[in-house]
């Protein structure tokens, strides 16, 4: 083979190379871009638990507000017996509906941390899923990347 046929080769395989390494450049950036895209909805996901925990924090602050009422309405009836009662009667009333609202709030809340579980197993799935393309792609570019040395090393000459 002349000098000048082996530049050529030379650079044919150097093109090659770069070709190689450029393709498998732009694969892991669109591998990073989808991550990112997965990570943009584990945050909206976020958002909307923290919103979550928000509106549920607000609700035990109601809840509290209303002890607190109720708390001012037994002190009354110590101070009003002839109105006990009524009052007795209205307190009851008042206390089975918190009771529900709680029961009712215990429920919600099992089933958004039923729904955060599925969530955080989705999301899971997807980060084991993005991290064996990862490991695949990786090993592929490895694989690339010593079929392409052998070559230029010359082992693979007859």
């Amino acid at each position: 083979m002349t000098e000048d046929e082996m530049r050529t080769l030379r650079l044919l395989i150097r093109e090659e190379t770069n070709a190689a390494v450029y393709a498998s450049e732009e694969r892991i950036g669109s591998h990073f871009r989808q991550l990112e895209g997965h990570m943009d909805l584990l945050a909206g996901r976020m958002d909307r638990l923290e919103e979550r925990m928000g509106r549920f924090e607000v609700r035990l602050d109601r809840i509290e507000i209303e002890q607190r009422e109720i708390r001012v309405s037994i002190v009354k009836l110590e101070t009003n017996l002839s109105q006990t009662i009524s009052v007795l009667d209205d307190v009851t009333r008042v206390i089975n509906e918190l009771q529900a609202s709680q029961r009712a709030l215990e429920l919600k809340l099992d089933d958004n941390l039923v729904g955060m579980r599925k969530d955080i197993q989705r999301i899971d799935e997807t980060v084991h899923s993005f991290a064996r393309e990862f490991i695949t792609m990786h090993v592929q570019t490895n694989e690339r990347g010593h079929q392409s040395h052998h070559e230029q090393s010359g082992t693979d000459r007859p």
